[in-house]
């Protein structure tokens, strides 16, 4: 994956990548999603794959599904992910927490 199309792909995603709870859980959220837009594996985006995922995006932050985000839609989805994070439920996502799920879910 090349810094270019990570910057295409973070681009694209951004709007949903930065809240009050932190920069650092919502950058890992960011490219945990990369693997699963990549739909050929070829470690990056391409056009189509970047609208389905935008798609895919909007409907998850969507619950409701009126056609528009809320505040309140996308605090409780993004909070939600950062409780994934979280893998020892104590409220606090550390360094070792976040690297070890991010490379879990990039298989390293």
């Amino acid at each position: 994956m090349s810094y270019r199309n990570l910057s295409i792909w973070a681009g694209v995603f951004g709007f949903a990548g930065v809240i009050v709870l932190g920069i650092a859980a919502s950058q890992a959220q960011e490219l945990l999603r990369l693997g699963q837009y990549d739909a050929d594996g070829d470690h990056t985006i391409s056009i189509a794959e970047a609208q389905t995922a935008l798609t895919s995006e909007f409907s998850e932050l969507d619950q409701n599904h009126d056609g528009v985000v809320s505040e309140v839609e996308f605090i409780a989805v993004r909070l939600a992910g950062l409780k994934r994070l979280d893998t020892d439920h104590d409220g606090k996502i550390t360094r070792a927490e976040l690297r070890a799920t991010v490379r879990a879910r990039l298989g390293r």
